[in-house]
């Protein structure tokens, strides 16, 4: 149906309505999507609400139409509960995928970091073979990154078969970010092993460096002077290390020798 054509609809359904206040549930998703098309979201949200509250295949629909008007109009918090209610029906599978990716990545979008690793993970497990399955294998890993489980992201991103920018960029961050929880506990030789795998993929040089500077401090520590020295030499070749940690690594180099 053409946009001539939902014009032509939509004028038709706004007479029936003005003869009929209470059209039934399918003639209220019509009128609500003829004017979800045409870019009229009042008369559409007005009627598509309506239609969301029956329970049939008719109402789920709307319910995820409903969602897709509200993210046009900036309300998430409305559009989560929409695609809450698709999400939940098992009358058109497609429909169902479509309504849980929305209900994640709203989800997180709004903040629900718990919720929304949750809605990933579930995702994932039930379409596995999904088009968006990339997208969510990223928003999962910077999930687990933002809520401080640097193990769990290093984790899932480990059992992936492929690994791609964005995710390397979480990997490297996590990585070195858990590398330095360890550190902290003294916990040295662990510590070690972390800042390793944060130098796996390096697309941020500063991480790169910060890796690199604890590293050798961490071998530093257990006395393991060589290693010690071969990080810190990198940390000084490093031209976007920051000078703090530039400083820090020369002076220990001039030291040792």
């Amino acid at each position: 149906m053409n946009k001539g054509d939902y014009t032509k609809a939509a004028e038709y359904y706004g007479q029936y309505s003005e003869q009929v206040k209470k059209p039934k549930p399918e003639i209220g998703y019509r009128i609500g999507y003829a004017n979800y098309r045409l870019g009229d979201f009042k008369i559409a949200a007005e009627n598509l609400k309506r239609a969301a509250s029956d329970r049939d295949s008719i109402g789920v629909y709307a319910s995820y139409y409903l969602g897709i008007l509200y993210l046009k109009e900036g309300n998430k918090l409305y559009a989560l509960t929409a695609f809450d209610n698709a999400r939940k029906s098992d009358i058109n599978q497609q429909l169902k995928e479509e309504s849980a990716y929305q209900y994640a990545k709203v989800s997180y979008d709004l903040g629900r970091s718990e919720e929304a690793i949750e809605a990933f993970k579930s995702f994932i497990s039930t379409y596995p073979n999904s088009s968006h399955s990339d997208e969510i294998n990223d928003l999962l890993s910077e999930a687990y990154l933002t809520t401080n489980n640097y193990q769990l992201a290093l984790d899932h991103i480990e059992g992936l078969y492929f690994v791609n920018s964005s995710m390397q960029k979480v990997y490297q961050k996590a990585a070195y970010l858990k590398g330095a929880e360890l550190f902290n506990q003294a916990r040295y030789p662990q510590a070690i092993t972390l800042f390793g795998k944060s130098l796996k993929y390096t697309p941020d040089s500063q991480y790169k460096a910060l890796a690199n500077l604890w590293a050798a401090e961490s071998y530093s520590i257990g006395k393991r002077y060589d290693q010690a020295i071969q990080n810190y030499l990198l940390v000084v070749t490093n031209s976007t290390a920051r000078e703090a940690d530039q400083l820090k690594a020369r002076y220990v180099l001039a030291y040792a020798c």
